[in-house]
C-alpha cells in the first residue's frame, strides 16, 4: 500500500491594494485532479502570532512584536514591518499525494506570476513542519514590498490574469521560462536603478530578439509593432537598449527612475504575452507582424 498524505502550505503576502469584487478567500489554482488547490485568504491576528512566532504588545498605544519562537528571523533578526502589513496569506493544500509534490516548484510558480501581475514576491528560506499539527508546514518568506516600481491595484482583472498565469506555468517546463523567471526576479531585486535597468532590457531582448545581429534595430521595431507604436517608440527602446549595453560593458550610463517605471511595465507585460501565446513571439511569427 503507497502512503497517501495531507500537507498545508502557508505563505504571507503583502498586498498594498486589495480592490475585488467577492470576499476572501478566493480560489487561485485548483488541479485536474483536485490534489493541490490554492486560495489568497486573509491573514489574521492570530495566525501571524502562531505563524511567526510572535506575540503582539502594545506599549505607548503603538503595537509592536515580541518574539517568543526560533523559526523566523530575517538576516537573524525579527522582521516586524513585513509581519505588521502582511495582511494575507496564500494557503496550498496538498491533498491525497502518493509522493511530496515539488514545494519549491510550487512557490516559483507563485513568486512568478504574482511578481508578474501585482509586483511582489516571496523569497523562499526554509521549509518548517509545525510542531503543533504535523499536518501543517510553513514556507517562511522575506518581506518584499519594494520589489515593484509600479503602482499597482489587485483587482478582479489582476485576480483574473494571476489565475490564468498559474495554471501556465504549472503546465510549462521550457527553459526560457525560467530564464525569464531569473531576470526579473533580478531586476526587481536589485535597487540600484542601473542594474534593474539592465535587467529588464534583457527579458526584453530575450523575448523579442532570437538572432545575434542588429539586436538594437530588431528588438526596438518588433516591440513598437506588438504596442502599435510608432518611431518616437521606436528610438526611446534604441535608447535604453544602448545604455543597457554600456552597462554591461562596465561603462557608467545612468537609467532614470522615469525609464525604469517604463522597463519594468513593458518587460511584464511581455513576460505575460510570452507565456499566454509563445507562438507569436517565434522569430519567423514575428517579423511576418512587422509586414502586416
Amino acid at each position: 500500500m503507497r502512503f497517501r498524505f495531507f500537507m498545508k502550505l502557508l505563505i504571507p503576502v503583502i498586498i498594498e491594494s486589495l480592490k475585488l469584487d467577492s470576499n476572501l478567500p478566493v480560489l487561485l489554482y485548483k488541479s485536474k485532479d483536485s490534489l493541490i488547490t490554492i486560495k489568497l485568504c486573509d491573514f489574521t491576528k492570530d495566525e501571524k502570532e502562531d505563524f511567526f512566532d510572535v506575540k503582539y504588545t502594545r506599549n505607548a498605544n503603538k503595537i509592536s512584536f515580541q518574539h517568543v519562537g526560533i523559526t523566523y528571523r530575517s538576516n537573524g533578526h525579527l522582521n516586524s514591518k513585513y509581519i505588521r502589513e502582511s495582511d494575507f496569506k496564500i494557503v496550498v493544500e496538498e491533498n491525497g499525494l502518493e509522493t511530496d509534490t515539488q514545494n519549491e516548484k510550487i512557490y516559483e510558480i507563485l513568486d512568478f506570476a504574482f511578481k508578474i501581475i501585482s509586483g511582489n514576491g516571496f523569497d523562499f528560506m526554509q521549509f518548517i513542519p509545525n510542531s503543533k499539527d504535523d499536518s501543517f508546514s510553513g514556507i517562511k518568506t522575506f518581506a518584499t514590498r519594494f520589489l515593484s516600481r509600479r503602482k499597482l491595484t489587485f483587482d478582479k482583472d489582476s485576480l483574473k490574469r494571476i489565475k490564468k498565469l498559474i495554471r501556465i506555468l504549472f503546465e510549462s517546463e521550457k527553459e526560457e521560462v525560467k530564464n525569464l523567471n531569473f531576470f526579473l526576479d533580478a531586476a526587481m531585486r536589485f535597487q540600484p536603478l542601473n542594474i534593474s535597468g539592465a535587467f529588464f532590457v534583457t527579458i526584453l531582448e530575450n523575448i523579442f530578439v532570437g538572432e545575434m545581429t542588429e539586436l538594437s534595430y530588431r528588438l526596438s521595431m518588433r516591440l513598437a509593432k506588438k504596442r502599435k507604436e510608432g518611431q518616437e517608440y521606436v528610438e526611446k527602446i534604441k535608447k535604453l537598449y544602448k545604455k543597457r549595453s554600456k552597462i554591461f560593458h562596465g561603462k557608467s550610463y545612468a537609467f532614470t527612475l522615469e525609464d525604469v517605471n517604463f522597463l519594468e511595465t513593458e518587460a511584464c507585460y511581455a513576460i505575460e504575452e510570452f507565456l499566454i501565446e509563445p507562438e507569436s513571439f517565434e522569430i519567423v511569427n514575428l517579423d511576418k507582424n512587422l509586414l502586416a
